[in-house]
């Protein structure tokens, strides 16, 4: 099976036409032909229905299509990436946890780009387990981490950047945004919505525990990520506590300190090996933005 291969059959299942299939690959209406023969031979299955004036897809070419269009779109951004990264002379990988709201990130990419300008960075979405072990994370240079998840990773060194608090999460007319603290007892009888276990790091599950033992007659509701259950408590699904930096300033929203003793914190980790002056550099910028902002 070859690219051409599907490319054709992309090309007249989006069509439904062989001719103009041939007009967008600017190929022949019998190379086309051809290649679609070849296709279903190797497959072994009609994915075409033809007659002289109409062409449809079978059961299976409906099936196929949707398989050929993401493998084509798959090759196109691979090929885009060679480009990408044959037009820079370096690139630096920066890491970003999914539980962390980097809002001072823009600023930070503003003046590394500025200090310097030869070099590309890839940002990169990573994932902790509650083991405080990186999950479906590829290679990176940098990375931003809770210092809980960061204690955990051998051969790195952590720079804190933020030192944060736990807050309830609330909608803007619930009956705990007034309040100047909430504390667990506070909270009974409230829907709450939690990080599942699996993806939650240690410092988030510890909190988490200590409501699920002490709420009385709560309700729980589970969620993937912090971004999720901003968008439940924006529906009005629940509310949640999480820690501050995880929750971007909103009108919609409250943040309502919660009464705890686990502080939470983030800040950024490199390979304790790696002192290459572009990631020294952008060490120093995020040091500095976050310096600013207090």
């Amino acid at each position: 099976m070859t690219i051409q291969m599907l490319r054709c059959f992309a090309a007249v299942a989006k069509y439904l036409s062989f001719s103009k299939a041939a007009g967008e690959l600017c190929i022949t209406q019998p190379a086309v032909t051809h290649q679609i023969q070849m296709l279903e031979d190797e497959l072994g299955v009609r994915l075409l229905d033809r007659t002289r004036r109409s062409v449809e897809l079978t059961p299976s070419g409906i099936s196929f299509y949707g398989d050929a269009t993401d493998i084509l779109e798959r090759i196109d951004l691979a090929v885009e990436h060679v480009h990408d990264a044959d037009s820079y002379k370096d690139t630096l990988h920066v890491g970003c946890q999914t539980t962390i709201q980097m809002e001072r990130l823009p600023q930070i990419y503003e003046k590394y780009s500025e200090c310097c300008p030869d070099i590309y960075i890839n940002t990169i979405e990573i994932s902790v387990d509650n083991k405080g072990s990186l999950t479906q994370s590829r290679e990176f240079d940098a990375a931003f981490l809770t210092k809980d998840c960061a204690d955990n990773l051998k051969d790195f060194r952590y720079y804190p950047l933020f030192y944060g608090k736990f807050c309830c999460i609330v909608p803007a007319g619930h009956r705990l945004a007034s309040y100047e603290e909430v504390s667990v007892e506070d909270l009974s009888g409230e829907v709450l919505i939690s990080l599942d276990t699996l993806l939650c790091p240690p410092e988030m599950g510890q909190v988490q525990m200590e409501l699920r033992k002490n709420c009385v007659n709560a309700e729980f509701y589970r969620s993937t990520s912090s971004l999720y259950t901003l968008l439940m408590i924006r529906g009005n699904l629940g509310i949640a506590v999480m820690p501050d930096f995880v929750c971007p300033p909103s009108p919609d929203i409250v943040a309502v300190p919660f009464k705890t003793e686990v502080k939470p914190e983030f800040g950024i980790v490199v390979r304790a090996k790696n002192n290459l002056k572009k990631i020294r550099q952008f060490v120093t910028i995020a040091q500095e933005v976050y310096d600013e902002a207090e």
